[in-house]
């Protein structure tokens, strides 16, 4: 069914009022929740992200991806947080506000970058993305170069596909710098 059915699937059975979502390959802190979940403080903050970091990152290739993830999945995200401006829910873990989920229509099962797909109707809804830097997730990377070009092939061509699917962003005044 793919990565976004199963989730749906778990949230439509899920009770609680948060959902967590991570990939499989993806290890986090034992506190990640003591230190996430006060950021949904105000009814308008729809979901989480936290710091991505790489899983024992071995030679140069994974070392500059384990950076990238640093500045872009961690500081990057603080940063636009502060602007209402994220962009995506990192599918290594992001948590959520499971009302804003149903909401919103849950995720996108024909979208393959799910993860991203969603802050866009989360922003749209009117609902802030805010990030956790001192909760951090340790992610793998593929271990050679073929199999990381295809990965990004799938990440841009996703983004691309995200991008021409909700077009109404861009340049949209009512969405603040995210339309920008």
């Amino acid at each position: 069914k793919g990565k976004a059915a199963c989730l749906n699937e778990g949230i439509n059975i899920a009770t609680g009022k948060f959902i967590a979502c991570m990939d499989a390959d993806s290890i986090v802190q034992r506190d990640i929740f003591k230190k996430t979940l006060p950021y949904f403080d105000n009814d308008r903050v729809g979901a989480v992200t936290v710091s991505v970091e790489l899983r024992k990152p071995k030679g140069l290739l994974h070392k500059i991806i384990d950076l990238e993830y640093i500045i872009g999945l961690s500081l990057f995200l603080k940063l636009f947080s502060l602007f209402n401006c994220v962009f995506v829910t990192p599918g290594p873990f992001s948590i959520y506000r499971k009302k804003v989920l149903i909401e919103i229509g849950s995720f996108d099962v024909n979208n393959i970058t799910e993860d991203l797909e969603i802050a866009y109707r989360i922003q749209k809804q009117g609902y802030k993305i805010r990030n956790c830097m001192e909760a951090k997730v340790k992610t793998i990377t593929p271990p050679t170069f073929k199999e990381i070009y295809a990965q990004r092939k799938r990440w841009y061509s996703g983004a691309i596909h995200t991008l021409i699917q909700h077009k109404d962003i861009v340049f949209n005044k009512k969405l603040g710098l995210f339309g920008f």
